[in-house]
């Protein structure tokens, strides 16, 4: 046989074993059993992908995938068509040999390539298996995601809506009981203070108190007087606080009815001082308001007490000339004689009260007089969660007296004369909450 038939031949067989390792691809169709089954990289279509990038087969392509290779295994152990070009060839030992290896190396690319092709299947059917198993978890956590989110968002709700309401029925139960019980004790306290009063007049009976006080030229005055200190008071109302201790933060509640002892070194002047601040449940400026009406009012209704109004009183004054006053101190009736000039001051986010006073005891605290000076102010309190009030007053008080026998007499006396003036105005601030109770209720 000539060499370059040999050659010929012996290249057309290398071609086909070339062929047969070329990287497999999972063929698209079934294979024709008439030809030689050779995969190409223009036979085999691109798998298909998701929009978003995701691999994801059909059924149908999966089904038909592993219908391919199952056939294709099939068709690889199947006998392969005869090369007659090899069968002329083998009339030589050498021919034989390389026709030997080649069927060789064939049958061993086979094995491999079945091999492949078994681990391939298997791992589609594991692909498939997890994808199944993931997909079916996938879904129950969405639809268990979806059951949570509306199932907890509705349960917090209704939870919080029932302490808001639980709370707000409780709160709206403590405020019925605690104005009952301001209403009850406002009575009783009104049917004692009717009592001491008819006792006090039975006791009395026969004196001048009950005669309508009239102001006279030097009440008139006094009255003037009043005014324009009470300007200049309105400028140390700052400085008064600052010194004693009520411009910051305050402890809401705290009374005043214990004055203190004091000493101006600048004046050079011993007096009492009084302090208070508490919050008033009630919206500034309608507070502030209701308390200046009320004070009037408590003023006007009273008939031991004359105001004195004239052309020249503005609307911010209130101007009170007191009868004797009956305060019972430690068993003893004191009887006090009070002119009072107060003037409302409205600033910008507050409101001050100051008064002028001046007390002048009788009976057992004859020729001892206080000359007093008081500031108040009210302002809306910090807070913007409350509609309340913040008020703090501060009184200072300068005892006069005359004929007493030694310092220490005059320091005892002026003491216990201090206490029963400042503890004789309980009653008309008990009056004058209920009153300013009743003007923002009408509000």
């Amino acid at each position: 046989m000539p060499r370059n038939a040999f050659d010929s031949v012996e290249t057309t067989v290398l071609a086909q074993f070339v062929r047969e390792y070329e990287p497999l691809t999972p063929p698209s169709s079934y294979p024709d059993l008439s030809s030689d089954i050779v995969f190409n990289s223009e036979s085999v279509q691109p798998p298909p992908t998701m929009p978003t990038g995701v691999f994801k087969l059909e059924e149908e392509d999966k089904q038909a995938i592993m219908a391919a290779l199952d056939s294709y295994n099939d068709l690889s152990n199947c006998p392969k068509g005869d090369f007659p070009e090899v069968e002329h060839v083998t009339n030589s030992s050498e021919d034989e040999d390389t026709a030997l290896k080649l069927t060789l190396q064939r049958a061993k690319a086979t094995k491999r390539r079945n091999r492949h092709r078994q681990r391939v299947k298997q791992e589609w059917q594991t692909l498939r298996s997890q994808d199944s198993q993931l997909s079916a978890k996938l879904e129950l956590l969405k639809r268990a995601r979806a059951s949570n989110s509306v199932g907890v968002g509705l349960l917090n709700w209704q939870t919080l809506a029932s302490k808001e309401l639980d709370a707000r029925v409780q709160a709206e139960a403590q405020r019925v009981r605690i104005r009952a019980a301001i209403k009850y004790r406002a009575a009783l306290t009104q049917e004692l203070q009717g009592i001491l009063d008819t006792q006090q007049c039975g006791v009395l009976a026969g004196k001048s108190d009950n005669v309508l006080p009239e102001w006279g030229p030097d009440n008139t005055t006094l009255y003037e007087s009043f005014m324009v200190e009470l300007a200049v008071a309105h400028a140390r109302t700052d400085a008064v606080f600052h010194d004693c201790g009520l411009a910051g933060s305050v402890p809401a509640n705290t009374s005043f009815y214990k004055p203190l002892r004091r000493h101006d070194s600048v004046r050079e002047t011993t007096f009492f001082e009084s302090t208070s601040a508490f919050v008033m449940p009630k919206k500034y400026p309608a507070s502030a308001t209701a308390m200046f009406d009320a004070m009037r009012q408590i003023h006007q209704q009273n008939p031991r007490r004359t105001l004195f109004e004239t052309g020249k009183n503005p609307s911010d004054t209130i101007a009170i000339k007191f009868g004797a006053v009956y305060h019972c101190e430690e068993g003893n009736v004191v009887p006090l004689s009070l002119i009072t000039v107060l003037h409302r001051f409205v600033e910008l986010g507050r409101t001050v009260l100051v008064w002028r006073c001046l007390v002048e005891g009788e009976g057992a605290f004859a020729g001892t007089v206080l000359d007093e000076t008081g500031w108040c102010v009210l302002r809306p309190t910090t807070s913007d969660s409350l509609e309340s009030t913040d008020v703090r007053t501060c009184i200072h008080s300068i005892p006069v007296h005359e004929g007493a026998k030694s310092v220490g007499e005059v320091e005892s006396r002026d003491e216990m004369f201090a206490n029963a003036v400042v503890r004789s105005s309980q009653q008309d601030a008990l009056k004058l909450a209920l009153l300013m109770d009743q003007l923002l209720l009408e509000a």
